[in-house]
């Protein structure tokens, strides 16, 4: 499950500009595994324990890849002109 988080993640901040995209799919991302994925299921429970930090680093690669992605394309960017 978090090869696919971080793979989608990837492509979201690489055919996207910004940070605003790759922060709102973070954020839904983890609402979406929380309601899924963890008991109870289908239901949404934000007191488990461990879940805030889960939440903060998924946070995290979301920013570190979104400013790498952003910081490449524009040296691509300068470097074909």
């Amino acid at each position: 499950m978090a090869l696919l988080y971080i793979i989608a993640q990837i492509l979201i901040a690489r055919y996207t500009n910004g940070y605003l995209y790759g922060l709102f799919s973070s954020v839904f991302s983890v609402i979406c595994i929380n309601f899924f994925f963890t008991y109870p299921f289908f239901r949404l429970n934000f007191t488990l324990s461990g879940y805030p930090v889960t939440f903060i680093g998924m946070l995290i690669i979301i920013l570190l890849t979104t400013a790498t992605t952003s910081s490449l394309l524009s040296d691509g960017s300068i470097l074909s002109v």
